[in-house]
């Protein structure tokens, strides 16, 4: 929950500061997909080191994960801010972007993870590979439509303010 609440708060800031230039959309969002993952991580340490609960193996490096994540979060904040600044953006747009963004990248988490695990000799269970890559690959979608909504809540408040003058 902390990464999913920080990368989309990140891509929506973005997103919505990028109405000057699109590629400050996409460098905030790169940048606040690892920062994401690392407070999501360090998080989850604490929770686990609280619980006392044992580990499970990792299967991908948070290095790997957090780079690839930048450059997933980067390219679909300078997408979604592309398509922010135009006068009518589409819902259906901003989905497509989130679904492409995350099956190429969703899927390629999730064939590393799956890899990586299987070279550790730790053999990664059907439904947790299948949520994985769930997870990976809706997730831009989610975060794509969150951003869109937000947008749309903006515009819609600058109408109200300017109709109440």
């Amino acid at each position: 929950m902390t990464w999913a609440f920080f990368v989309c708060a990140g891509l929506s800031l973005g997103t919505a500061i990028a109405k000057v230039r699109a590629s400050l959309g996409g460098l905030i969002a790169a940048i606040s997909a690892p920062l994401a993952m690392a407070i999501a991580k360090g998080s989850q340490k604490v929770m686990v080191s609280a619980l006392d609960a044992a580990t499970k193996p990792a299967t991908l490096s948070l290095t790997t994960l957090g780079v690839l994540r930048a450059i997933e979060y980067g390219l679909l904040g300078w997408i979604l801010a592309s398509l922010a600044s135009k006068e009518r953006p589409s819902p259906l747009h901003f989905a497509l972007a989130g679904a492409s963004t995350g099956a190429v990248f969703g899927g390629g988490i999730t064939v590393l993870t799956i890899e990586t695990a299987a070279a550790n000799g730790v053999a990664l269970e059907l439904p947790r590979a299948i949520t994985t890559g769930l997870n990976e690959i809706v997730f831009p979608i989610g975060c794509a439509l969150v951003v869109y909504i937000a947008l749309q809540v903006g515009r819609h408040m600058k109408i109200i303010s300017a109709e109440a003058r």
